[in-house]
């Protein structure tokens, strides 16, 4: 009999790895998409943690005897800070994106954090999910920032200016993905600071806060919806 012929050789045979690699590319799809947070998980996420800090900045003052709630000032007669808010926020958010699309190794890295931001955290959030966190994140953040902590301080410590630059490290570490990240809070920090000791009033610094989050926000994450829309 004449000998018989090998069998064809399977591709796996050839390269053992290419079913593995295959499998580890599944493996890893599967993986990203289950850190994928969905909207409910980041809603109860964002009330939780945002509204902790508000809270807590609330019962602490008043622990404390540091009268930052009278700051908070609720007159329509306002509303002219309020623009400046807003103004702010708008000039603010347009910079950082414009930094985020500079050719330097430091704005690459700053993408890549808003990038993981919008993909892990807010990819499957609506329009009204991302304008209720960017509120959360107004207010919890600013009664603790601008409210607990530049108040409390500037009893102690008399320069505002020194203390906005303490307010602003605590802020970066806060937002501590990577070194430009903490750069880029530490700077809105201090823009805000500045809008609290030039109002005096914590309702602009919220506004400004929770207006530049949600620009970002829109233009990061961009809505399943609108993006059908497109």
């Amino acid at each position: 009999m004449p000998p018989s012929e090998p069998d064809p050789v399977t591709p796996s045979e050839k390269d053992p790895k290419g079913d593995l690699a295959q499998n580890d590319s599944a493996d890893f799809e599967t993986k990203d998409a289950e850190d994928v947070l969905n909207r409910n998980e980041v809603m109860r996420m964002s009330l939780i943690i945002e509204g902790s800090m508000g809270a807590l900045a609330l019962i602490i003052g008043f622990y404390l005897g540091i009268p930052f709630a009278k700051t908070i000032h609720l007159n329509p007669i306002q509303f002219p800070e309020m623009g400046v808010g807003i103004a702010a926020a708008i000039v603010a958010a347009l910079a950082a994106l414009f930094a985020q699309r500079l050719p330097l190794p430091f704005a690459r890295r700053l993408k890549e954090d808003s990038q993981t931001i919008a993909t892990k955290l807010l990819s499957q959030c609506t329009v009204p999910d991302l304008i209720g966190i960017s509120l959360l994140a107004g207010v919890g953040e600013e009664l603790l920032f601008r409210g607990l902590l530049q108040q409390g301080l500037v009893m102690v410590i008399p320069d505002p200016w020194v203390v906005t630059g303490i307010v602003a490290l605590l802020f970066g570490l806060l937002h501590s993905m990577s070194l430009p990240y903490i750069f880029v809070t530490a700077l809105a920090s201090v823009g805000l600071s500045a809008l609290l000791i030039f109002t005096g009033d914590l309702v602009p610094c919220m506004v400004c806060h929770a207006v530049y989050d949600l620009i970002l926000l829109l233009v990061l994450v961009r809505p399943r919806h609108i993006q059908d829309s497109d």
